[in-house]
C-alpha cells in the first residue's frame, strides 16, 4: 500500500560544482620531484652546462615508442651530487602534440604553465608560486571556446568564477563566487539555450538559505530554502504548465507534517502527513476530479488499520484492514451498483477460507 510521492529535483551542489577543470579543492598542483635524477624508460641523453644561476643543468629526455607520451625536462645539480627538475619542462601527448610545458624550480612547478588538448587547442593557462596554482587561470574546451575562468590564492578558488558551455555560441553554464576554495554565496545556474536553471544561496560550499529551480522553458519548478545542505522550511514545486503539484515542509531534509499533492490541472491527488519522512496519519487520495479513490491511516510509512475505496462514481468499492502494509481480517468489495462482489478473510496478506 506505500505510494511514492514526488520530490523535489535538487540539483545538489556537489554536483553543481564539478565545474570542467579543477576548480576549488582541486586545483591543479604541481608534482613535487625532490629525488634524485628520474630513471625512464626509452632513450635518454644529456647535455649540461653552468647558467646564470649558477645550478648546474641537463636535459633529460624520454622518448618512448610509437603513439606514447614522451617529456623532456632540465634537471639541475641543486646540491651536490643531488638533481632534481629545475629549468624548462615540456611533456607530449601520446600522439606527439604538446601537452604541458613551463618551469620548475627545485623540484616544484613555478611561474607561467600552459596545457594543451590532444588535438592542439590551449587547454589551461595560468601561473604557480611554490608548486601551487595562484593567481588568473583559465580553461578551454576542445573547441578552443573558454570553458572556465577565475582566481587562485594558494591552490585554493577565490572569487568570482565562471564557467561556459562548449557550444557554438558559449553560452554561461555557472558564476558564483568562491571563498578559501568553497562556493560560497549566491550561484547561478544556465541552461545550454541561456535559460536561467536555478540559483541558490550556498556557504562553504554547501546549500544554505533560498533555492530556486527553473525548467528549460523559463518557469519555475521549485522554491524552498536549505539549512546546512539540507532542506528546511516550506518548499512548493509546480509542474511543467505552472500549475502546483505540491507543497509541505522539510527539517533537515526530510518531508514532515502536512503535505498536498496534486495533477496538473489543478485536481487533488492526496492529502497527509509525514513524520520524519515517512507517511504518518491519515491519509486520502482522489482522482484528480475531487472523487476520493481510498483513504486510510499510515504507521511509519506503512498502512494500518481501516482503509476505504471508492469507484469514479463515488460508490464505495471496497472496505478492510492492513497490518504492516499487509491484507488482514476481513476485506469486502462492491461493485458499482452497491451488489456485494465479495467477503474474503485475510491473515497478514494470506487469504484463508
Amino acid at each position: 500500500m506505500t505510494h511514492e510521492t514526488p520530490r523535489p529535483v535538487l540539483i545538489r551542489a556537489a554536483l553543481m560544482f564539478a565545474l570542467f577543470f579543477g576548480i576549488g579543492s582541486t586545483a591543479p598542483r604541481a608534482q613535487v620531484d625532490a629525488g634524485d635524477t628520474p630513471q625512464l624508460t626509452g632513450a635518454a641523453r644529456t647535455a649540461g652546462a653552468a647558467l646564470d644561476d649558477g645550478v648546474k643543468r641537463r636535459w633529460k629526455e624520454h622518448a618512448a615508442g610509437h603513439g606514447q607520451a614522451s617529456e623532456r625536462y632540465e634537471v639541475g645539480e641543486v646540491d651536490p651530487g643531488k638533481w632534481i627538475r629545475h629549468g624548462r619542462y615540456t611533456r607530449a601527448h601520446d600522439n606527439s602534440r604538446r601537452a604541458e610545458g613551463g618551469q620548475y624550480v627545485r623540484g616544484v612547478k613555478t611561474g607561467a604553465w600552459q596545457a594543451w588538448h590532444d588535438n592542439g587547442q590551449t587547454e589551461s593557462t595560468g601561473r604557480y608560486v611554490l608548486g601551487t596554482a595562484h593567481g588568473s587561470w583559465v580553461y578551454w574546451h576542445r573547441n578552443g571556446r573558454k570553458a572556465s575562468e577565475g582566481e587562485y590564492v594558494r591552490g585554493l578558488a577565490e572569487g568570482l568564477w565562471s564557467t561556459w558551455y562548449g557550444q557554438a555560441d558559449g553560452r554561461l553554464e555557472s558564476r558564483g563566487e568562491y571563498l578559501n576554495g568553497q562556493p560560497e554565496g549566491v550561484w547561478t545556474w544556465w541552461y545550454v539555450h541561456g535559460e536561467k536553471m536555478a540559483e541558490s544561496e550556498l556557504k562553504q560550499g554547501r546549500q544554505e538559505g533560498t533555492w530556486s529551480y527553473y525548467g528549460a522553458d523559463g518557469k519555475q519548478r521549485e522554491q524552498g530554502r536549505f539549512e546546512g545542505g539540507l532542506e528546511a522550511g516550506e518548499w512548493t514545486l509546480w509542474h511543467a504548465n505552472g500549475a502546483v503539484a505540491a507543497k509541505g515542509r522539510f527539517e533537515a531534509g526530510r518531508r514532515t507534517g502536512p503535505w498536498v499533492f496534486w495533477d496538473e490541472n489543478g485536481g487533488k491527488l492526496e492529502q497527509g502527513s509525514f513524520v520524519d519522512d515517512e507517511r504518518q496519519g491519515a491519509w486520502t487520495f482522489w482522482n484528480g476530479y475531487d472523487r476520493k479513490l481510498r483513504a486510510g491511516h499510515y504507521e511509519a510509512g506503512k498502512a494500518q488499520g481501516e482503509w476505504t475505496s471508492w469507484h469514479a462514481s463515488g460508490e464505495q468499492a471496497a472496505v478492510g484492514s492492513f497490518v504492516d502494509d499487509l491484507y488482514h481480517g476481513t476485506w469486502t468489495t462492491w461493485d458499482e451498483q452497491g451488489q456485494e462482489l465479495t467477503s474474503e478473510r485475510y491473515e497478514r496478506g494470506r487469504r484463508v477460507e
